[in-house]
C-alpha cells in the first residue's frame, strides 16, 4: 500500500484529454501534474476534475519525486511556479455517482475541508484512506 494518497485537481476541459491519453500515461510518454510538495515517489493519487464534471476521473501513481516548476518547463501557465510530479499507471473511471462530489459528500460527511471547498490538491486524511479505497474499488 502506498504511504500517502492524494487528490490532484484539474479543470473539466481535461476530461477528453484523460479519456484519450490515460492508456499512454506511464508508457513511453511522460505526463506531469501539479501536486502538494509533501508528495513522494510511490504515492498514489486520484484525479478530480472540477465543475461541471465535479468528480474523480482516474487514479495515477506518482513515479518520481515532486519538483518546483520554476520557469517555463511546461506550456501550461497554470503549472508555472507550482510543485509538479510525473504521473504513471493511470486508470480511467467511467462516471459513477459515488465518485461525484455530491456522492463523496454524502459518503464522507466528516470534517474534511476539501469536500466543502474543493479548490486544489489535497492529501486524503489517514482515517479516510481505507473507506476511500473501498469506494474506488466498487463497481
Amino acid at each position: 500500500m502506498a504511504e500517502n494518497y492524494f487528490i490532484l485537481q484539474g479543470g473539466a476541459e481535461l476530461l477528453d484529454w484523460f479519456r484519450k491519453y490515460a492508456k499512454w500515461i506511464g508508457t513511453t510518454q511522460q505526463f506531469f501534474w501539479t501536486c502538494p510538495k509533501t508528495a513522494k515517489k510511490g504515492d498514489k493519487a486520484f484525479i478530480y476534475l472540477c465543475a461541471p464534471e465535479s468528480r474523480i476521473v482516474a487514479s495515477v501513481d506518482l513515479v518520481a519525486e515532486p519538483f518546483q516548476n520554476v520557469g517555463n518547463m511546461f506550456e501550461n501557465k497554470i503549472m508555472q511556479d507550482k510543485w509538479c510530479v510525473e504521473i504513471g499507471s493511470a486508470v480511467y473511471f467511467e462516471p459513477r455517482r459515488n465518485l461525484a462530489m455530491k456522492g463523496l459528500r454524502e459518503l464522507f460527511a466528516v470534517d474534511w475541508p476539501w469536500l466543502r471547498y474543493p479548490r486544489g490538491n489535497t492529501k486524503i486524511p489517514a482515517d479516510l484512506i481505507e473507506p476511500f479505497l473501498e469506494l474506488i474499488n466498487q463497481k
